[in-house]
């Protein structure tokens, strides 16, 4: 991390810097409200942009990709196995519930949706999403029983995504679907009308198989009843409709127009440089004991808003202008390519959909997990890896 100068090649990462600057700084403004979680926070950031970031840079394309392809190889078996264990769950209507940390969590299959062993049903159906691409990114250099399994882990993944009823998967399975379906017909018709008219099919396709697919799988559980002679003392416990009990017309947005309106007021005091990463919610509770977030100890729920929560005007202007950056850089690479290759379609759309799902949740930014993993590497190597574009125009010219 400090002594490989690679880690600053990429053609942004001094804006990166420069965010960092600012996040340290309002750590040290908002030092009376904690001290160790803005460190590990500052810690994680400084991971994320100095060494996933920059991953592409110091392996080079063959190893970055070969990186991922063996990443994907761990991830989907181990994410198949918990899938097709949440999808059991379903069938014989496990449900049940446990405590972590203060907080009720829920198991199996609750409240007419699908949270199997996982306890977030978002964050497991998006997960699913991002490894049904990794098997489209293996499929095509992998041996025929892997490619069978891949199909396999595709379809139990899909499953799961359904039955999770997570609105930010369906955004994502949407999107996803029409970018595959557009970049593939683009390869091959090289027209923006038929690439545009295959991704809307794409869409219609799996809406329709997605309403077939619904239908029968809430005859599954009924059947496994009749089968093995399972017999119910309360007959409602059979009634599946797959409609979420949580959610209401008057709030559509699950109470996040009153989280995200919370964090905003506390921030008025505290505009240029943000609350910090990890004092955000203390700051709020201490400013304004009564509100929602107060009384529910949520967090930040975008990951987009927690950067202007936590960095202030400065760091989010910062990020924005990375992104900016960032987005150019990418759409030259898409635009200046006549045939993307498949490993690119499948990390381009991985990190769209992750891109969405940080709208939602705390996601991406200035937080470690398996979204973070993948986003910062998969940006890095689809911003820097713009000049290839030339090289294999130049190479396609010559061969023509």
């Amino acid at each position: 991390l400090f002594t490989n100068r690679n880690c600053l090649k990429t053609g942004h990462n001094k804006v990166l810097l420069a965010f960092l600057a600012v996040l340290v700084l309002s750590c040290i403004v908002n030092i009376h409200y904690g001290f160790l979680g803005n460190v590990a926070s500052v810690i994680n950031a400084c991971v994320e942009y100095l060494l996933f970031y920059t991953l592409y840079i110091r392996f080079g394309k063959e190893h970055f990709l070969k990186f991922f392809k063996k990443l994907f190889q761990v991830l989907i078996p181990i994410w198949f196995v918990c899938v097709v264990i949440s999808i059991v769950q379903f069938i014989t209507l496990q449900d049940y519930e446990y405590i972590l940390e203060g907080v009720r969590r829920c198991q199996g299959f609750s409240s007419q949706r699908l949270f199997g062993v996982f306890i977030d049903p978002n964050y497991a159906a998006v997960t699913s999403l991002v490894l049904i691409l990794g098997a489209f990114y293996c499929y095509r250099t992998s041996g025929k029983f892997a490619r069978i399994f891949y199909i396999i882990s595709a379809v139990a993944n899909y499953i799961y995504a359904i039955l999770s009823l997570s609105r930010t998967g369906d955004i994502c399975l949407y999107v996803a679907t029409f970018l595959l379906g557009f970049y593939l017909g683009r390869n091959r018709f090289k027209k923006f009308v038929f690439s545009f008219a295959i991704g809307l099919a794409s869409v219609i396709m799996v809406f329709l198989v997605s309403e077939i697919t619904t239908t029968g799988l809430k005859l599954l559980p009924k059947a496994y009843e009749s089968v093995f002679h399972i017999e119910k003392e309360d007959p409602e416990e059979d009634v599946i409709t797959l409609d979420r009990q949580d959610v209401e017309s008057d709030n559509i947005s699950n109470n996040r127009i009153s989280i995200w309106s919370c964090y905003l007021n506390a921030l008025k005091k505290h505009m240029v440089l943000g609350l910090s990463p990890e004092n955000a919610l203390k700051h709020v509770k201490a400013e304004m004991p009564d509100s929602y977030v107060s009384q529910t100890n949520y967090v930040v729920h975008n990951g987009y808003l927690k950067v202007l929560v936590s960095t202030g005007v400065i760091g989010a202007a910062i990020m924005l202008f990375f992104l900016a950056l960032s987005a150019k850089d990418i759409a030259s690479r898409v635009m200046a390519t006549k045939e993307l290759e498949h490993e690119y379609i499948a990390l381009l759309i991985i990190l769209i959909i992750l891109a969405i799902f940080g709208f939602f949740f705390n996601e991406l930014f200035l937080i470690q997990n398996m979204t973070t993993i993948l986003v910062w590497p998969i940006l890095g190597y689809l911003t820097a890896s713009r000049k290839d574009a030339k090289i294999d125009n130049e190479q396609q010219d010559v061969i023509a």
